[in-house]
């Protein structure tokens, strides 16, 4: 069911969607006043606006573009002519129509009230909606149309914090009380410009679930991911002399426990931060 394009969201299809983008109304509440029993109670003005609306978009199925925009005028007239219609074959009631026809379509005025993406911000759902979106092999504005839902192995509540321990690594203070800021490392005027990234993986009975994947970046772009980096000769040579280091003190903290033990670190698997300047 197409109905025309809304600035801010593109092409709308379907009922529920078109009564929001075109005029602020909610199919819920709308189906509700539809499916109130006729003679029950005396229609409201809220009765007759939600038929009336509801009328309208099923006529522009004709002429989406046309009706919806420049014909508005078009679309009245038509939709209290089926209004007569309907009451005429007793599908609604006279009092149903005088107070439909009585209404006015109450169009969304996009300059006062625009469009917003309802796609909350946060690296836990960037990093969910673009895994979500490769699966399927759409693109995220694609995803965006598909009614579903899914679940994620992500921690949220530990995603947030490693998230904003990473966005606090830009302060030379913290970075510096974190043993990032010295010889032969960061100085303080270059603290704010490293992107650091940070996964981290727990084994399960079914393998190895995605607990925390985020970085330092504010956009869609993962640096776990969407990144390949090349490094110079110094630099690995230092990267491979901190993964021997952290080898060793975990040898030496955990060889005498049996490998059963819930302690080991066999259990948590954590790639080392990254961080690209």
């Amino acid at each position: 069911m197409p109905l025309a394009a809304v600035p801010g969201s593109g092409e709308v299809h379907g009922l529920g969607d078109a009564l929001w983008a075109w005029f602020g109304a909610d199919f819920a509440a709308t189906n509700r006043l539809l499916h109130q029993t006729p003679g029950a109670t005396p229609p409201t003005a809220a009765h007759g606006q939600a038929l009336r609306r509801t009328l309208a978009l099923m006529i522009a199925q004709r002429r989406p573009s046309g009706y919806l925009n420049a014909g508005r005028e078009s679309l009245e007239t038509l939709t209290d002519s089926y209004l007569g219609l309907l009451a005429e074959h007793g599908v609604i009631s006279p009092a149903l129509r005088d107070i439909a026809q009585d209404q006015r379509l109450e169009f969304r005025d996009f300059a006062q009230d625009p469009i917003r993406p309802r796609v909350e911000a946060g690296k836990t759902l960037q990093v969910a909606r673009t895994r979500l979106a490769g699966l399927l092999g759409v693109s995220l504005q694609e995803l965006d149309r598909i009614d579903l839902a899914a679940t994620t192995t992500l921690n949220a509540e530990l995603q947030a914090a490693v998230t904003e321990h990473l966005h606090r690594l830009a302060d030379p203070e913290f970075a510096a009380a974190q043993g990032l800021v010295g010889e032969r490392l960061l100085d303080a005027d270059s603290a704010a410009a490293v992107r650091y990234s940070f996964t981290l993986l727990e084994r399960g009975e079914a393998g190895f679930d995605v607990r925390v994947q985020t970085d330092n970046g504010d956009q869609p772009f993962d640096l776990n991911q969407g990144s390949k980096l090349e490094l110079g000769s110094t630099a690995k040579l230092r990267v491979l002399a901190s993964y021997l280091e952290v080898v060793a003190e975990l040898h030496a903290q955990y060889a005498g426990q049996p490998g059963e033990d819930p302690a080991a670190p066999c259990r948590w698997i954590a790639r080392t931060p990254s961080a690209v300047s």
